[in-house]
Parts: C-alpha cells; structure tokens; sequence
C-alpha cells in the first residue's frame, strides 16, 4: 500500500464558459452602396495599375499582390 508521499498530484482542467456572443445586424441599403464603392475602387485601381504597366498584365497583377489568374478574372467580370 502506497503512502499519501508516493501520490503525484494531478494537474487541475479548468473549463472556461464561452463568452457571449452578439448577433448580426442584418444587411442595410448603406453597407450595399458602401460594397459598390469598393468595387468601384477596385476597378480604377486596376486600370491604373495596368496604365502604369503599359498593359502588362503579369506586371500590374504583381503590382496589385493578386495572382495573374486573378487579375484576368477581374479585368473579365469588370469589363475592362
């Protein structure tokens, strides 16, 4: 029979609660406007980048940290 010395205390598992969380806000006519201004961003930032380039598509996908597959998709679906 071993003496209360020879047992190693176990380490403690402490269970914390999940913190609270908020629900969504739903959608509102401003943050859609807001999401067509960024859009239009994007578009003149890939015209501009492709004027700096002189057209060079690898060049200016570079410039814009996307992939060239990337910037082909969204000179296609901005119709540029």
């Amino acid at each position: 029979m071993r003496g209360l010395e020879d047992v190693t205390p176990q380490p403690t598992i402490t269970i914390s609660q999940p913190k609270e969380t908020t629900l969504r806000k739903p959608i509102e006519a401003e943050d859609v406007e807001s999401s067509l201004r960024v859009e239009d961003s994007e578009k003149e930032l890939i015209r501009k980048a492709l004027e700096v380039s002189e057209g060079n598509r690898k060049e200016a996908a570079a410039r814009l940290g996307f992939s060239e597959r990337t910037l082909y998709r969204k000179i296609k679906e901005y119709d540029l």
